[in-house]
């Protein structure tokens, strides 16, 4: 399947950014969302925290009076109505004081308007808190039938951390919560939404402009393949500062290069034409001169067989003379046997030449004696006859060449410096004094 230019310049462009958006979305719906209920946790905590060190700067023990107050040294703290007020108008978040598990001061109040006093805590916060002595986050807290994000710090006397005597706890709307983050949440995604957006939209304007300046491009080609070459490109394509303006460009010059051409091959076709008339006329001299040649080659033919007829006549003297000369070898056999002899010669067995005298000896044989001692080879390099064995100083038979040489090797040259013959190996050796030599060699050929 043929897919276009442009669909490929849009599916390298949107496909990492919608990649890139959803990846994103999805770390804004978990990650973002933990961080902002992580703050809220936080948050809670730190007003949790504010709300017992006020209670904790008043000196003395917490206790229970008989009327059921509940006292910090000479603090009331079940008359501590205005501070846990003005914790939740600076805050925004109720607390409430809890002796035990029960709620003696609190700024939560009923759709009545009233207090929420006297109710116990839930068992898991008690199990968590009370008895267990730790922090606790609840994200479902009900407060007269609304959830809340609450957060519960155990209480203990000044000097013990054993077992708690009541908590502290800090809570906030949850739904009012809830749509805060959510909303965050929204203005995030409607961000990268809209910068996918805008991102896709400027891929598709870039694609569709590179793939018309393209598409001018190879329609001017088309028409160059098809020999428009005087149809002028676009200024705006040739001013482009990218590849789609050096295509424009390499297209103009092309164009540009080709009427040159043209040019050219017409400028030569009327070179060539006057040329065929010259041709023409240096033909019909030809045509003349061949004329001329005709005849010659006819007297030429004539004379040839006059020539044939003379060379019979030489023919058949010529087989007279191999007839004498035939004669001639027969009496040279006769002078194989030793003597003297008188030679008479004529030319043609008819024309009488001077006579002359032949002598015939004994053959002579020639022997070799004495006896070979010795051959010089001349080689390139210096050829290793065999590798002989010596008595040392010490008495020991020594042959220092044998593990390094063979009978055959050719030493080529010792040290880098070239060998023809062996008196300057024995130079070499000389000279170098008991140091290491590097010796070329050349064995079966290598």
């Amino acid at each position: 399947m043929r897919i276009d230019l442009k669909k490929k310049i849009l599916s390298v462009a949107v496909l990492p950014v919608l990649l890139l958006g959803i990846v994103t979305i999805v770390i804004t719906l978990t990650k973002v969302k933990s961080s902002l209920i992580s703050e809220v946790k936080d948050s809670l905590s730190g007003t949790a925290a504010t709300t017992l060190a006020a209670y904790n700067q008043h000196s003395g023990s917490y206790l229970r009076a008989d009327n059921g107050d509940v006292w910090k040294g000479g603090y009331n703290i079940s008359k501590s109505e205005s501070l846990l007020d003005n914790i939740k108008e600076e805050s925004g978040m109720d607390v409430t004081f809890f002796y035990g598990n029960e709620r003696i001061m609190t700024s939560a109040k009923d759709r009545d308007g009233n207090r929420i006093l006297g109710s116990p805590a839930g068992e898991i916060i008690v199990e968590k808190v009370l008895k267990g002595g730790e922090n606790y986050f609840s994200s479902s807290v009900s407060l007269d039938g609304t959830l809340n994000y609450g957060y519960y710090i155990p209480i203990y006397q000044k000097g013990t951390d054993s077992e708690p005597i009541g908590m502290i706890f800090a809570g906030v709307d949850k739904q009012a919560k809830d749509n805060t983050i959510n909303g965050i949440i929204l203005m995030v995604l409607l961000s990268v939404i809209f910068v996918m957006a805008a991102c896709i939209v400027i891929a598709v304007i870039m694609s569709v402009s590179i793939t018309r300046s393209l598409q001018k491009g190879i329609s001017k080609v088309q028409k160059v393949a098809d020999g428009e070459l005087g149809s002028p490109i676009e200024e705006k394509l040739l001013k482009r500062n990218d590849e789609v303006g050096d295509l424009a460009k390499a297209i103009d010059t092309l164009q540009k290069t080709l009427q040159n051409i043209v040019s050219k091959i017409a400028q030569s076709t009327d070179n060539i034409k006057m040329a065929a008339n010259e041709l023409g006329v240096t033909a019909k001299d030809t045509n003349y001169t061949m004329k001329q040649v005709e005849d010659a080659v006819s007297s030429i033919s004539e004379n040839i067989t006059e020539q044939a007829k003379s060379t019979k006549t030489t023919t058949d003297n010529i087989v007279l003379m191999g007839d004498q000369i035939g004669r001639t070898s027969e009496e040279v056999g006769l002078l194989n046997q030793t003597g003297n002899y008188s030679l008479e010669y004529k030319l043609f067995n008819l024309i009488s030449l001077p006579s002359g005298k032949l002598s015939v000896l004994d053959s002579d044989n020639l022997y070799a004696g004495g006896f070979p001692v010795g051959f010089y080879l001349k080689t390139d390099g210096v050829l290793v006859a065999d590798t002989a064995q010596f008595t040392d100083y010490y008495g020991n038979q020594v042959s220092p060449s044998s593990d390094y040489l063979l009978c055959g090797d050719y030493i080529v040259d010792i040290n880098g410096e070239s060998l023809s013959e062996k008196k300057k190996v024995a130079e070499i050796v000389d000279k170098s004094q008991g140091e290491t030599l590097n010796i070329g060699i050349i064995r079966n050929e290598q």
